[in-house]
């Protein structure tokens, strides 16, 4: 991961000469991932529709072999292989993206030129938590709540199967809760990859 950050610095480093903005650069940066990462999702979303599609015969198959798990497994891998589906299809772009993620975490997180970098309003250093406001001693992050917004929005817009709603809606719960703490510009980096592709 080490060469990696030191190639995302100088990436970020050269998106901030001209916009003159930390921020400006990680959404730069955010975007120009999607742009790349766009053909892998785009397969993601046909796999997942896919294998939405076929949910009704892998009812059928559960139902036809429930007394017998190896012979489920058979058949519902044959029922893929027959519709060209890849259940993995649908985490690919994510596995890819994770090497992108921790290395952008190093650079936040280590960085000196990210030291105080301020993006907007409330957000005065990328490198930090950001922080609207504290309750009580508890500290309001605006950022991570933007973060499961889009989640939420792009998962609204994605076709998901009607029993992994609720799954779906407690991973973004606990997107916020493990992203609550990490620096601002990591955070606004994940947002920017969560909004639904125009």
């Amino acid at each position: 991961i080490l060469p990696f950050s030191k190639a995302l610095l100088r990436l970020l480093i050269w998106f901030h000469g001209l916009l003159h903005n930390f921020g400006g650069a990680i959404i730069l940066l955010a975007t120009l991932v999607r742009v790349v990462l766009h053909p892998l999702n785009m397969m993601s979303m046909k796999s997942m529709r896919a294998m939405q599609k076929l949910q009704p015969e892998i009812e059928r198959i559960r139902q036809k072999y429930k007394s017998d798990p190896q012979a489920m497994n058979t058949a519902v891998m044959a029922l893929y292989k027959e519709n060209k589906v890849n259940p993995a299809g649908g985490c690919l772009p994510m596995l890819i993206q994770m090497p992108l993620f921790f290395a952008l975490y190093s650079v936040l997180y280590n960085a000196i030129e990210l030291r105080q970098a301020p993006f907007v309003g409330w957000i005065q250093d990328l490198s930090a938590p950001d922080l609207l406001a504290a309750v009580g001693g508890l500290p309001i992050r605006l950022l991570p709540l933007l973060m499961a917004a889009s989640g939420l929005l792009s998962q609204r817009l994605t076709p998901t199967d009607p029993r992994q709603v609720t799954t779906m809606y407690l991973m973004n719960v606990l997107m916020v809760v493990f992203f609550y703490n990490l620096p601002a510009g990591l955070v606004l980096y994940w947002t920017v990859l969560n909004l639904p592709p125009p």
